[in-house]
């Protein structure tokens, strides 16, 4: 918002500047096209291309006007170096090299959202050279995939076109962490209408639930929690044995 009230400072002044210059260069007895044209190359740092009487500027007044134009130049290339920027700052150079890599993938899995059983996942995954995207909405998030050298796209898991940029018509497998099993189911039911043949496992947080995401279309459900209850238990029963 600052910033924006400076662009429109500058440009104020800039078409303040110009204008001045222009009632400049007509009071000393120009036409009006050569007063136009003179101060527009002026203020754009240009020389002119037609050989004609330039405003004498050994008169104080054409001076100045020459001066507003030296400073209607310099507001011209601040304002066009800062929308640059602007523009360099909105485009993640990162991220869009990251989609034109999702693009080339076939037979992926995706993974989303890109919590902590997400993250050992995406390790295992890369570490057995599976192919794999992660899909979060959080852009952080997705920043420390990438910074891991991992593919990540910024997106929701129930949004199609964000399934689409995942690439999920070419995916082999959905994988829904989502902590909210109605999030996992729509996002289930999303993914099926763009890909019938897209092999889907999902958490769930109570065994009631399994019919239900069953007949969605899920393929595999599995309760974290009670996969580290079997976990232990195999890890205490072996403890004690031993």
């Amino acid at each position: 918002m600052r910033l924006r009230t400076i662009h429109k400072a500058l440009i104020i002044s800039y078409v303040a500047l110009y204008s001045v210059s222009v009632i400049i260069i007509l009071k000393l007895g120009y036409p009006l096209w050569i007063a136009l044209v003179w101060n527009l190359l002026t203020f754009i740092g240009a020389d002119f291309p037609v050989d004609f009487t330039i405003p004498d500027l050994s008169n104080p007044f054409a001076y100045l006007s020459n001066i507003f134009g030296v400073i209607g130049n310099l507001i011209l290339v601040i304002l066009l170096t800062s929308f640059f920027y602007q523009l360099l700052s909105k485009i993640n150079i990162r991220e869009e090299v990251v989609k034109n890599k999702v693009k080339k993938l076939r037979n992926h899995i995706i993974v989303t959202p890109a919590n902590s059983i997400a993250f050992e996942m995406a390790q295992e995954l890369k570490r057995n050279k599976i192919e794999f995207v992660v899909l979060d909405s959080s852009k952080k998030n997705v920043e420390n995939y990438i910074n891991e050298k991992m593919l990540a796209l910024v997106g929701e898991s129930t949004n199609a076109l964000s399934l689409e940029s995942a690439g999920i018509g070419r995916a082999s497998a959905l994988i829904l962490l989502n902590d909210e099993s109605i999030k996992n189911a729509l996002a289930a039911i999303t993914a099926k209408r763009i890909n019938k043949k897209i092999r889907i496992a999902s958490r769930i947080k109570r065994f009631d639930e399994l019919a239900k995401m069953k007949r969605i279309g899920i393929n595999y459900l599995i309760m974290p929690e009670i996969a580290v209850g079997d976990e232990i238990s195999s890890f205490i029963l072996k403890h004690v044995r031993s």
